[in-house]
């Protein structure tokens, strides 16, 4: 909004150039992650779903982490990546704090997770903008996309605790 503003003032562009080149959809998806975010966490939402992955994990900070990778990994190729992690973080810290380990293994997956959107065109937008004009099917995605989704998740569960360990508050 800020550059739109400053190339308007500046006479980069004129108001309707600028307000036709604001992507309506992703402003609006970010604000309704947000809303979604605030209200899962609010309502206890966060709190029961954290818990439901860490009674499915025994307890496990590692099998929490490849579930909320894991799931992560789908919300971010069905809704934007911006979306997926602010709906996510909220589950996110109150895994970490449930289980009274460090929060930052938990944050790093949610981060890595979330870019990871290969698998299907929405998450990105530049999928989304080469995907007509490239002629790609979602089926393309899928099978290029869909390995590499499974390398990071893979990868990912094995080297974020590696490198911040879960270390007990």
């Amino acid at each position: 909004m800020v550059a739109a503003g400053l190339m308007t003032a500046t006479r980069c562009c004129s108001a309707t150039e600028a307000k036709r080149s604001i992507d309506w959809g992703v402003l609006i998806t970010i604000a309704a992650g947000l809303g979604m975010g605030r209200a899962i966490e609010n309502s206890g939402a966060a709190n029961l779903i954290a818990s439901a992955f860490i009674g499915m994990a025994n307890n496990s900070p590692l099998i929490v982490l490849a579930i909320l990778s894991l799931i992560t990994l789908i919300f971010t190729n069905l809704i934007t990546a911006k979306a997926t992690a602010t709906l996510l973080f909220p589950i996110t810290v109150a895994a970490a704090a449930t289980l009274n380990v460090d929060l930052m293994p938990f944050v790093i997956t949610l981060i890595i997770s979330a870019a990871a959107c290969f698998a299907t065109p929405i998450g990105y937008q530049t999928n989304m903008m080469v995907f007509g004009p490239g002629g790609y099917k979602y089926a393309d995605y899928l099978r290029i996309g869909g390995p590499l989704t499974l390398i990071v998740w893979i990868l990912t569960v094995i080297i974020v605790p590696l490198v911040w360990p879960f270390r007990p508050l």
